[in-house]
């Protein structure tokens, strides 16, 4: 399955808005934010195509400099 870059950062930006109103769940919504940070500063163009796995190794990438864990 492949996912468009701007499809990646909005979707996990609309879920930090959710978060926000619904939990203030601090360390998920910067998590989530600095993955699309990692997305947007990856060089690839807006209209890449990820597959799940590079998201996910994103993800993880994420994970690891950001220090938590779901």
């Amino acid at each position: 399955m492949k996912i468009g870059k701007q499809m990646a950062m909005m979707s996990h930006l609309s879920d930090c808005q959710e978060m926000v109103d619904m939990y203030g769940d601090k360390e998920r919504i910067r998590m989530r934010i600095n993955f699309v940070k990692f997305i947007l500063t990856d060089g690839k163009p807006l209209d890449y195509q990820y597959t799940t796995e590079e998201l996910d190794k994103i993800w993880e990438k994420t994970n690891e400099i950001c220090g938590i864990n779901q």
